[in-house]
């Protein structure tokens, strides 16, 4: 794979539903993510990458947290659509999830 510090591996997720648990996918199109991250440490969650090495990231904008927060108490935000480029939040996860068709936001 190419860019293996920059591919992510495992990621913190927090599905209400308890059904798509241990997947985790972004939308393509650069308009949000499917699933919701945990972020059980305070607004901040735990990522692996594919060269061994793991990074946190804290989350800043209020839209993630808000969405992140929802899902940890049962309110689906599943499918949530707060991406693009103006989410601080959103740019580092597209930086790092790479995939076939990846290419810059």
């Amino acid at each position: 794979m190419a860019s293996p510090s920059q591919s992510f591996v495992f990621i913190e997720e927090s599905d209400p539903r308890n059904s798509n648990l241990g997947t985790w996918v972004i939308s393509t199109d650069a308009k949000g993510w499917i699933d919701p991250f945990a972020i059980f440490h305070g607004n901040f969650s735990t990522f692996s990458f594919q060269d061994g090495h793991y990074e946190g990231h804290r989350w800043t904008d209020a839209r993630t947290i808000k969405a992140a927060k929802d899902s940890a108490v049962g309110i689906s935000s599943f499918n949530w659509a707060g991406g693009g480029a103006t989410n601080p939040d959103f740019r580092w996860v597209w930086e790092n999830y790479r995939h076939r068709n990846w290419k810059p936001l």
